[in-house]
């Protein structure tokens, strides 16, 4: 357990500090433990202290080599790209009521653009992300998509939908913790909709080639033409990947639930709860290249 052996060399230099022999077995043991910066730290303060010239000579193929597993695993890049087609039961998110109360007004009955839509859609979607790991156990990330739904027959509702996603992460044994800001900027029909801001917490964990993961977000919806709508949400994500008996592919299933609670009464119509599941699997094509395919189904529900 190379975790053990840093541990006890750790103890050794606590109490001597020169002994250059236990930060040599030191900077070995942080090496075979995968953390390559500590590892650097403790060769280069090696090399400092004049060693012989057979250690010097080992310890500069280490470093080298330490330059080259860093730089191999400090940026990883991801681009995604597709289309989806489907159908939506309510491309504007109105109510299905033909009336709602609203306080002064009493009943106001709703026109048929502002009750609930049903149409067929086409969606274009292109997404990139990377991820900077600092050390072993500490990473940054961040994302960036963009999106576009064509409703076919309506014309209307057409939103484009922007994202950015940054955030840090803490690898430990089996579990990543990490730590997301959210910013998301949603138009329709070439209109500025609605903006969300929304810090998250994500636990992952890994377990005999399988992976599990829990998100929990909460943020803010304001809408800067519409001041009604406002809401506060939250929103829980539980997620599952596996290998498939296919060599190759990945399987995966998620389902997930929130609430969108508006802030002000003039808007209560607008606060909805929603549920979702989605299926999905991919294969890789190349070593950079894989082919997606996901099937996915929400449920929403308008509080008026």
């Amino acid at each position: 357990d190379f975790s053990r052996a840093v541990f006890a060399f750790e103890r050794v230099l606590i109490s001597q500090p020169d002994n250059h022999r236990a930060r040599l077995e030191l900077a070995r043991a942080l090496f075979a433990d995968l953390d390559y910066l500590a590892a650097k730290v403790e060769f280069e303060t090696v090399l400092a202290q004049s060693p012989p010239e057979n250690v010097r000579a080992r310890v500069s193929e280490f470093l080298v080599e330490i330059e080259k597993r860093l730089s191999a695993m400090r940026w990883q890049y991801q681009a995604v790209v597709g289309v989806t087609v489907g159908t939506d039961s309510n491309i504007n998110a109105a109510t299905d009521n033909e009336t709602v109360t609203v306080p002064a007004l009493s009943q106001v009955v709703l026109s048929t653009t502002s009750r609930e839509m049903e149409d067929q859609f086409v969606e274009w979607a292109a997404q990139g992300q990377g991820v900077y790991r600092q050390t072993r156990k500490m990473s940054w990330f961040t994302t960036a998509s963009l999106r576009h739904r064509n409703n076919v027959h309506s014309g209307l509702f057409d939103p484009t939908s922007a994202l950015l996603r940054v955030g840090g992460g803490y690898a430990m044994v089996n579990d990543v913790l990490r730590f997301p800001i959210q910013v998301q900027q949603l138009n329709v029909d070439g209109s500025q909709y609605r903006r969300l801001v929304a810090p998250g917490i994500e636990w992952t964990r890994t377990r005999h080639g399988q992976q599990y993961s829990v998100a929990l977000q909460g943020g803010s919806l304001r809408y800067p033409n519409d001041q009604d709508h406002d809401a506060d949400m939250w929103l829980l994500n539980l997620s599952w990947v596996s290998p498939s008996v296919i060599e190759q592919t990945l399987l995966s299933a998620g389902v997930y639930g929130g609430e969108e609670d508006t802030k002000n009464k003039a808007g209560a119509h607008y606060a909805r709860e929603y549920f979702g599941a989605r299926v999905g699997i991919q294969r890789d094509i190349t070593a950079t290249i894989s082919a997606q395919g996901m099937v996915a189904v929400q449920q929403v529900e308008h509080a008026a």
